[in-house]
């Protein structure tokens, strides 16, 4: 379904372009699987409109980094236009409310996250930078990211889907926010809280969901369609009906280059 190659050595300018084409590089999503559409739908009418913005704007371009400027410079010029997400009024209006309450949570190395409760319903917001090293190693593009992030996560693991629910500075850069279910923790009879473990989390993609184990030191997932990796604990939970919830995977189409 996603060969890409067409049985022909293809150069770093074909690889991106293919991988845009597969995002919508013409402002539309090409050949997504059913698990694929929905999880596009569950990203939002924010992630919908901001894609076909961005699909169109870059076609015709060549250059990679030509293309990240031009769309981080259409992010920027759109954030403007809409608002940026204010996570201080959030703060204030969740901090002064009855009824409400909102934690920050232990933040990543490229994310700060918040844990936002109005009486009994919870939700994560998650603020994401995408320029960082690791992401740009993975991502050429903020498209590739927002499609990797939205719409391969939650094909993959649509218990935890995301959603993109704004922009906003923060770290100095352009972010993302992002809302994501909350999961509970899993507790014993003891009333402990249990975590996941590597080796579950290793039988669970292999066993459970035919993904093959690639790598040592640099240790990543691999199916016919999907990458995944950066399945330590502290991105993989134990929800309290005792299954896993990838909340934080590193995920990518396989372009099977």
């Amino acid at each position: 379904m996603r060969n890409f190659t067409k049985n022909k050595k293809m150069n770093s300018n074909e690889r991106r372009t293919s991988y845009e084409q597969r995002i919508g590089f013409d402002g539309g999503f090409v050949g997504l699987s059913s698990q694929e559409n929905v999880g596009r739908d569950r990203g939002g009418e924010k992630f919908r409109e901001i894609s076909n913005i961005l699909g169109r704007s870059s076609a015709g371009l060549k250059d990679t980094e030509r293309i990240v400027e031009r769309q981080l410079e259409i992010l920027e010029n759109h954030a403007q236009r809409e608002g940026f997400y204010d996570i201080d009024k959030v703060w204030n209006d969740y901090s002064s409310t009855e009824g409400k309450g909102i934690i920050m949570l232990e933040p990543g190395t490229e994310a700060d996250v918040f844990l936002l409760c109005d009486n009994d319903e919870k939700k994560v917001v998650k603020i994401v930078k995408w320029n960082t090293f690791s992401f740009r190693r993975r991502n050429r593009t903020p498209l590739e990211f927002l499609f990797n992030k939205i719409v391969v996560h939650n094909a993959l693991f649509p218990g935890v889907f995301y959603k993109l629910i704004g922009y906003c500075h923060r770290f100095d850069e352009f972010c993302f926010v992002f809302e994501q279910p909350y999961i509970p923790p899993f507790f014993d009879e003891s009333n402990r809280v249990i975590g996941s473990t590597e080796k579950e989390i290793e039988d669970n993609i292999t066993l459970k969901r035919g993904f093959r184990k690639e790598g040592k030191s640099q240790i990543r997932y691999v199916s016919d369609n999907y990458i995944v990796s950066d399945l330590h604990v502290g991105n993989v939970l134990k929800g309290p009906d005792g299954e896993l919830y990838y909340i934080d995977a590193s995920v990518r189409l396989n372009e099977k280059i």
